[in-house]
């Protein structure tokens, strides 16, 4: 027998690793693309326990954009970013 196939909707939950960044995302309410170098992603890399190097900085955003881009980020709607 061949397995099932599965449907758009079937996908596998989130590791617990990313649930917990996808739901300190939704309560920073931020858009993703306005995140960097602000205050929010700031207070997103304390809540998330982490000490704020480049690195650590750098891995969870691409990591925000990962799931976003996968879709298991809700969308967030905020006001255009601050012109300089």
């Amino acid at each position: 027998m061949s397995e099932k196939p599965k449907h758009f909707w079937e996908v596998p939950p989130l590791s617990f690793e990313d649930q917990k960044l996808r739901d300190m995302y939704v309560r920073i309410g931020k858009p993703v693309d306005q995140l960097p170098y602000s205050a929010e992603f700031d207070k997103l890399i304390a809540a998330l326990g982490l000490q704020g190097s480049d690195e650590e900085r750098y891995f969870i955003f691409q990591r925000l954009l990962s799931l976003r881009k996968r879709g298991r980020l809700p969308q967030i709607y905020g006001a255009p970013a601050e012109l300089i």
